[in-house]
């Protein structure tokens, strides 16, 4: 079998260098995670642990080159355009975390590794079906660079004579699994005395203790049961063993067919898709809060890229999203919320706010910090319109309690706390003390 070759593909990079760069680069500071609450937005999304780990890292650790961030905003444009790729990938997500279960196939026996396998390629040739038609038939909808690739790379996929043969070689096994309509034991005490397996097509009868418990069901408190699952993950069970031995000898054509078809494709390159799951989660995990924001009237827009030397920052009518999402648990929208415009660039870069306490100074400095790490995580803003550049780094000094102890006091912890972020900012940083 030849060997597919495929080009490089991510929802999040342009490539394989970006992503390299990035993740050798860590700010000098993560003062900015707890300062303007992006904690407890992520908290208020109550995601499970891998939507959580890459909303996390693309949050914690902003991008800052000027084609990625426009590359991600442009497919995040073509997903809240269309529901139908919304919907799309939300079910492809589904079914690449089916393939990832199946990772563990190298440990098991040889039988059971096919058997995985199988099931393996069966679902991938299931999400490459479903991404050719799907983006098939939302040809129109996709404006976006990445989402263009990703199209030209499934039909790349489709039309390889690898493919075709291994999709035809499932359908032809999957037949005769299914051929196979029962398997019937026959035991006395605790004897296995007899296995039969029935070929015939047939109806599907209840077996007699499940029909006598089911008559019972009304005056007892017991459940009639059909399935019972005897797998132990990667290995068999005694009773799996056993089915196994009996069938192997009626049927040995089919798992000799089984076996051949593990050989002859098991250097496909299946993994490609693995990626995609955790990248989508951070799209379809950011769609779904901001749809949620919209209902109750809160505003995202599509910030413009400019260049990094630009040092733009243009925001008409910003607010807090950390607040927002606190007003939307209590079923509150976005009249109760205070929004404000900021503009940043040639003609003025350093900006002091005055004001009472519990003004809205705090709060306003927040909402320009997430807009700012939103933007390089590649989102959407809060906003009506943004127009920004990338900083390197983002650097935050609010005020925390008095430590006792400290013999510095107040006035020289701060000190010390604003020396570092001095020593460390460049030309392209942006600062915000509180």
């Amino acid at each position: 079998m030849s060997i597919l070759k495929l080009p490089y593909f991510s929802f999040l990079w342009t490539d394989q260098t970006q992503m390299d760069t990035w993740k050798n680069n860590y700010p000098p500071s993560s003062s900015f995670i707890k300062d303007l609450g992006l904690r407890e937005i992520i908290e208020n999304l109550r995601l499970e642990r891998e939507s959580r780990w890459i909303v996390e890292e693309l949050l914690y650790k902003p991008c800052t080159t000027e084609a990625v961030i426009e590359y991600r905003l442009d497919i995040m444009d073509d997903l809240l355009t269309s529901d139908g790729l919304f919907q799309l990938f939300q079910k492809i997500t589904l079914q690449i975390e089916q393939i990832k279960a199946f990772e563990a196939e190298s440990e098991a026996d040889a039988v059971h590794r096919s058997a995985l396998f199988l099931q393996k390629s069966i679902i991938y040739t299931e999400v490459i079906t479903s991404l050719w038609g799907g983006l098939e038939n939302h040809r129109n909808e996709i404006q976006s660079q990445g989402l263009q690739k990703l199209s030209q790379l499934i039909s790349q996929i489709v039309d390889s004579s690898v493919f075709q043969s291994m999709a035809a070689e499932l359908k032809q096994l999957t037949t005769q699994a299914d051929a196979i309509r029962s398997v019937d034991l026959v035991y006395h005490f605790e004897k296995i005395t007899e296995l039969a397996v029935d070929c015939a097509p047939g109806e599907h009868k209840a077996s007699l203790t499940g029909r006598l418990i089911q008559a019972s069901e009304r005056i007892s408190f017991l459940a009639a049961y059909e399935d019972c699952d005897i797998s132990q993950g990667n290995s068999f069970s005694p009773l799996e063993g056993c089915l196994l031995e009996e069938t192997q000898k009626i049927y040995p054509e089919y798992f000799q067919a089984l076996e051949h078809f593990y050989d002859k494709y098991q250097g496909y390159p299946m993994e490609h898709l693995l990626p995609f799951s955790s990248e989508l989660r951070f799209f379809t995990v950011m769609i779904s809060l901001i749809k949620n924001m919209q209902q109750y009237g809160f505003e995202f827009c599509k910030p413009k890229v400019r260049a990094k030397p630009d040092k733009q920052m243009q925001l008409e009518q910003v607010y807090d999203l950390s607040l927002a999402v606190r007003l939307v648990n209590d079923d509150r929208g976005a009249d109760h919320i205070v929004k404000n415009d900021h503009y940043s660039d040639q003609f003025g870069r350093i900006f002091i706010l005055t004001g009472p306490n519990q003004g809205g100074k705090t709060t306003f400095l927040r909402s320009i910090g997430i807009a700012q790490v939103l933007f390089q995580a590649g989102c959407f803003v809060p906003a009506r319109t943004a127009s920004l550049s990338p900083v390197d780094y983002l650097f935050t000094h609010f005020q925390e309690k008095e430590v006792l102890g400290v013999k510095k006091g107040r006035l020289g912890e701060e000190a010390a706390r604003i020396a570092e972020i001095f020593s460390k900012a460049t030309e392209s940083s942006l600062i915000l003390l509180n």
